[in-house]
Formats: C-alpha cells, sequence, structure tokens
C-alpha cells in the first residue's frame, strides 16, 4: 500500500471522499477500520515522506496550516 497514492488523492482534489478513492480506485477494503490504518500507517518513515509530499505539491494558501506545520 503507498501512502503517497492517498495524498495524491487529496492533492488533486478528486470527486470522492479518500475513503472511496481508496475503497474504489485503490481496490483496498475496510479502509476507515482501526486494523487498516494501523497497517497502512505502520511505515512512520511513508507517513513522514507523504506529508512534506503533500506540502512540496499543494498550494496552501499562507493563512493555512497543514501537517508540515506540525512537525517543525
Amino acid at each position: 500500500m503507498k501512502l503517497s497514492n492517498l495524498i495524491a488523492c487529496i492533492c488533486e482534489g478528486a470527486a470522492e471522499e479518500p475513503s472511496e478513492f481508496c475503497s474504489i480506485d485503490l481496490h483496498y477494503h475496510n479502509v476507515k477500520s482501526k486494523t487498516f490504518i494501523k497497517h497502512y500507517f505502520k511505515d512512520i518513515e511513508t507517513l513522514l515522506y507523504a506529508i512534506q509530499e503533500y506540502r512540496r505539491i499543494s498550494r496552501i494558501p499562507k493563512e493555512e496550516y497543514c501537517l508540515t506545520d506540525l512537525l517543525r
């Protein structure tokens, strides 16, 4: 599973909810379950990379915050 796929969905402003995108487009199942979430986000390095990548490719207004602001 690639966290960058989910981040890409968010960055692209997909029409569906992220959970629908994961279920339909990425064929992940039970994406809202505790087990799925723990497994999906267990690799901290991948999570940090995805958060930083989101910041890099997004157009975040200066007055808004994102997850990278919490990492500082």
